[in-house]
């Protein structure tokens, strides 16, 4: 990246601070100030901003999820996970950029609005340390009064082209709304996320339970190395995570006892490391101990419906009535050969499709265990 060819003015409303990127002589200071005050006076953000502050006041660890814009790596999106009316939820809180990424906007646009919903980092690429550095920044600038929290980083679970608000009803209509969140009464059906709110459940619970784990012990350069994990004050969920030969790792203790292996060997802090930021469905290729995708029901009812809401979508009449059908007089949810069996009877090619199978508790809180130890070996 040149030299700049931006410049940068500044503003606030209450306490609530923002900033106008704009081309030489684009704008004037009263224009950028008024722009400011109203990207800063929105009521819906104002509401959101309110919810997010709650969430952030309830744990030391603000775990934000992270997903890359489609087409715009150097864009990426950022939500905070976190409890909604005893529900896992993951709220939006805001749009990542790069400076390289706000100077391509800029060859195109008269200004870019920093904004409740917008942070630029303070790199011309985005990297794991910037990306935390923004994050940090959103909240200093957004929430002054809130002291800064400790951010960590987990790669969304799943497909995600725009900040999905609607799945959490978080956009509040008035601001005088805003200590009250609401949930609309809706079926599996029409609620698309089914599955994935199941797993962001056992993901938060994970997080929550590692969230104030320090290193009891480590020997990172014995053979084999290890690290064990618990909390300063109990001895709750203890963990200890054990590098063996041939690049496998062992997780076991009060939860959970699980065993990957890579079948190559690396450093140890590395392998730690592919285990954190691996997805449910790499890891679960990899365990050569403990189970990894279990059956339940909730997970069965949700990938049902889906395929309803899909075959509506695609105006495949025969197979939706079929699937309603089957859904209004099912067999035993419970029993998983039976859903399969029936499922394929309607349409033969879902044979390979896995119903009602996600990451099971071990494989969740293994990775959590991880997570929290790469986040404190980065301090």
């Amino acid at each position: 990246m040149g030299a700049r060819t931006y410049r940068t003015l500044s503003g606030s409303v209450e306490d609530r601070r923002g900033r106008v990127f704009s081309r030489p002589g684009a704008l004037t200071e009263e224009e950028a100030e008024s722009l400011l005050q109203e990207a800063l006076s929105n009521p819906e953000d104002v509401a959101r901003l309110e919810l997010l502050r709650r969430g952030l006041e309830r744990s030391p660890v603000a775990v934000f999820a992270t997903h890359r814009t489609v087409g715009a790596p150097d864009v990426i999106q950022v939500f905070l996970r976190m409890s909604v009316d005893g529900e896992a939820a993951k709220v939006f809180a805001c749009t990542v950029s790069s400076l390289q990424r706000l100077e391509h906007d800029l060859e195109s646009a008269q200004f870019v609005v920093e904004d409740m919903s917008v942070q630029v980092a303070p790199t011309a690429r985005l990297t794991h340390a910037s990306l935390k550095a923004a994050i940090q920044a959103w909240c200093e600038r957004l929430m002054p009064d809130h002291a800064a929290p400790r951010v960590a980083l987990d790669p969304w679970e799943g497909d995600v082209t725009k900040p999905d608000s609607s799945m959490l009803d978080l956009l509040l209509k008035k601001p005088d709304e805003a200590r009250v969140v609401t949930r609309p009464t809706v079926s599996v059906r029409e609620r698309k996320t089914g599955k994935a709110e199941i797993l962001d459940r056992d993901i938060l619970r994970g997080q929550q339970a590692y969230a104030r784990h320090q290193i009891a012990s480590a020997r990172p350069f014995d053979a084999p190395s290890r690290w064990l994990l618990r909390r300063p004050e109990d001895n709750a969920y203890w963990t200890e995570i054990v590098i063996l030969e041939a690049g496998t790792i062992v997780i076991h203790g009060d939860s959970p006892d699980i065993a990957f292996r890579w079948w190559r060997t690396m450093p140890p802090a590395k392998l730690v490391r592919s285990v954190a930021m691996s997805n449910f469905d790499y890891l679960r290729q990899k365990i050569v101990m403990g189970d990894g995708y279990v059956y339940d029901t909730l997970s069965a009812e949700s990938d049902v419906h889906q395929l309803l809401v899909d075959a509506e979508k695609d105006e495949e009449e025969e197979l939706a009535q079929e699937l309603r059908d089957f859904i209004e007089s099912p067999p035993d949810w419970a029993n998983e050969q039976e859903i399969h069996e029936g499922l394929v009877s309607i349409k033969p090619d879902l044979w390979e499709f896995p119903f009602g199978r996600g990451p099971s508790t071990n494989l969740v809180f293994a990775r959590a265990a991880c997570r929290r130890l790469m986040e404190l070996l980065d301090q």
